[in-house]
């Protein structure tokens, strides 16, 4: 206890008062540190975890998306192109049904 009363005699409350403070943070800091910022980290690296696995999900997802539409395409571009001959095969047949009847195509 002397030695106590010595150091605030010689360095005065102030300083002493700094030193007991920067004694006690360094007894608490390792248990901040296993307590409180560890499982922060923990967490937050399961986090990063989960968010590359649904990033890689969507973009698994967005592959077959994207040859689902390119199949798509080429249904649609078939299609039009039937559905165009068909067109064309009506008009044929409707030149031919006129001019049977004997009506004037308007």
């Amino acid at each position: 206890m002397n030695e106590w009363v010595s150091l605030v005699q010689t360095f005065g409350v102030a300083v002493t008062i700094l030193l007991f403070m920067g004694a006690g943070s360094w007894k608490v800091a390792p248990w901040i540190g296993s307590t409180v910022i560890q499982p922060i980290v923990e967490r937050y690296l399961k986090l990063l975890d989960a968010l590359i696995a649904s990033v890689l999900k969507q973009a698994e997802v967005l592959e077959r998306l994207g040859h689902t539409m390119e199949a798509m395409g080429k249904v649609a571009g078939e299609s039009s192109g039937a559905l165009s001959r068909l067109h064309q095969r009506m008009s044929e047949l409707d030149c031919i049904v006129r001019k049977d009847s004997g009506e004037e195509k308007r």
